[in-house]
C-alpha cells in the first residue's frame, strides 16, 4: 500500500457538483501510483476534523471533463466538512480500476457511486489499521520527498 500526503487545495469543484465532494492534493513529482480508482484510508492531521476516514480516491487527469494535470482527489465516505489547507495522508489500500473516459457525465456519476460502494466494502474487509510506503508532498508547489516505510500488512 502507498501513502500520498499533502495539503488539501482547491480543485475544479466537479466532484461537489456531481454529489461526491473531494479533497484534492497535488501529486508529488517523480514516482506515483498508476492512474485509476482506489479504496483508501484518509488521515486528516489537523483541525476540527482530525482523524481517520474511509474513502474512494482517484489519481489521474479527469479525462471525462477535459485534459488536466494529474492529481489526487479523494471522496471521504460519510464526511461533511471543509478540509482546504489541511494536511492529509491518503493510504491507497486497494486498486479498484483504471482511469477511463466516460461517454457522458451521467455515466461517470453512476460509476462513481459504484466505486464508492466497492471501496466501502473493500475497506470494511481490510480493517482500520493498514499502513504502507509513503509518498509525501514537500509543499503544494515543491518537490516530493519519497519515503519507503515497512508495510505492516
Amino acid at each position: 500500500m502507498q501513502t500520498i500526503g499533502g495539503q488539501v487545495v482547491h480543485g475544479l469543484k466537479n466532484g461537489r457538483e456531481f454529489g461526491f465532494p473531494t479533497a484534492n492534493v497535488d501529486l508529488p513529482t517523480g514516482a506515483r501510483p498508476p492512474f485509476g480508482v482506489y479504496a483508501a484510508f484518509i488521515e486528516v492531521h489537523d483541525g476540527p476534523h482530525a482523524g481517520r476516514y474511509q474513502g474512494c480516491a482517484s489519481i489521474g487527469t479527469k479525462p471525462t471533463v477535459g485534459d488536466h494535470p494529474p492529481n489526487l482527489e479523494v471522496f471521504l465516505i460519510d464526511f461533511n466538512g471543509d478540509l482546504y489547507g489541511r494536511e492529509i495522508s491518503v493510504d491507497l489500500a486497494h486498486y479498484q480500476r483504471p482511469e477511463k473516459r466516460f461517454a457522458s457525465v451521467d455515466s461517470l456519476i453512476a460509476q462513481m457511486g459504484d466505486d464508492v460502494g466497492q471501496a466501502r466494502r473493500t475497506l470494511a474487509a481490510l480493517g482500520p489499521d493498514r499502513h504502507g510506503s509513503s509518498i509525501e508532498a514537500g509543499s503544494v508547489f515543491g518537490d516530493a520527498a519519497i519515503h519507503n516505510l515497512a508495510a505492516a500488512e
